[in-house]
């Protein structure tokens, strides 16, 4: 009881440290903040988008979308980060695929990691992708199709999930599955700009972007950066998976031998998602939904990666929170016996 109780004081002190990454210009955050999740989401309780799934390395968090029962779709800076020592593609085995409300359920190990050829750890040079092998498939969730052919366009409602933070600058715990209904208000560059009524933050990197296609709703985007603070309204931008899509299918096919599946293949129509918050959640900024966004995505990706930390302009910051989580403590009291 004396170690347990010293583990459990340990754990919740680490939990609550504030943990920040070197910044070029201001820094985007300070840990794994808010009550996790999408700025201005609501928690899923691990109800609904199931195969939106965590990504856990005992100090760090993303998120992925589980688009076959061993292959995740994720960002490149959440595997391999060259400026702050990250590199899973070299030692997959240390990647850990989580799930439930606050990532308490372990799923798999990663077994084989392949980032897009241009991702070299920096968001304005590269196309931040990654796919991941599971070492075990995941039985009994669901997986999702990825978007094809056409791009979804300016004004699309989407659907944002993951583990993020609701605010930035915030000392509360994380790792929450949380859901949100954004609006798409810009599509260039290889890029999707996000926002209004939810918006992302750090530790949703590499979670879904969902819009519908033939009837379901299909991974659209990957998420990537946001500019400056966390904010519902807008500034966050994912990668655009359609012209990625050739990349997409032939790494699928070297992972599994499987061709990907196209939404166009056995079209479904699903339930509507329930309502989600309005427009006038939380947010750390006054930034009005309808001014406009740079275009040209050179000047979008100097924002920052959305991760565990705060980020690097220019570079990302992978989502590193160098202390437990909700998830690795409720393990370690499990396996006490609390």
């Amino acid at each position: 009881m004396i170690l347990y109780n010293a583990l459990r004081t340990i754990g919740l002190a680490c939990l609550l440290l504030p943990i920040a990454c070197e910044t070029l210009d201001e820094p985007l955050g300070k840990g794994l903040e808010g009550q996790a999740g999408i700025v201005n989401g609501q928690e899923t309780q691990y109800e609904k988008w199931q195969g939106a799934i965590g990504l856990f390395t005992g100090y760090s968090i993303c998120t992925g979308s589980l688009i076959a029962p061993d292959v995740v779709l994720s960002a490149g800076h959440c595997v391999y980060l060259p400026s702050e020592g990250i590199d899973f593609v070299s030692e997959p085995s240390y990647l850990q695929i989580v799930g439930g409300p606050i990532m308490d359920v372990y799923y798999a190990e990663a077994e084989q990691i392949i980032t897009h050829p241009t991702w070299k750890g920096n968001v304005a040079r590269g196309t931040d992708l990654s796919m991941i092998k599971l070492k075990t498939p995941i039985e009994g969730i669901e997986t999702y199709l990825v978007r094809d052919e056409d791009s979804p366009t300016v004004k699309t409602k989407g659907i944002l999930v993951g583990y993020g933070a609701t605010k930035s600058n915030s000392t509360t715990t994380a790792a929450v599955h949380r859901w949100g209904e954004t609006t798409i208000q810009s599509v260039a560059a290889g890029r999707i700009g996000t926002g209004n009524p939810s918006g992302l933050c750090q530790g949703d990197s590499g979670g879904p972007l969902f819009t519908e296609q033939a009837g379901r709703w299909v991974v659209s985007g990957v998420a990537s950066f946001i500019t400056g603070f966390c904010n519902a309204k807008t500034g966050s931008f994912s990668v655009n998976v359609v012209p990625n899509r050739p990349w997409i299918e032939q790494t699928y096919k070297d992972l599994t031998g499987r061709d990907l599946p196209s939404p166009f293949d056995e079209p479904k129509v699903d339930d509507e998602p329930d309502t989600a918050p309005s427009p006038e959640g939380e947010s750390d900024t006054e930034t009005s939904a309808e001014e406009p966004l740079d275009g040209d995505g050179e000047d979008e990706a100097k924002g920052d990666a959305m991760d565990g930390t705060g980020a690097t302009s220019g570079k990302g910051c992978q989502a590193a929170a160098r202390a437990p989580v909700q998830g690795l403590l409720s393990w370690i009291w499990t396996l006490m016996g609390l």
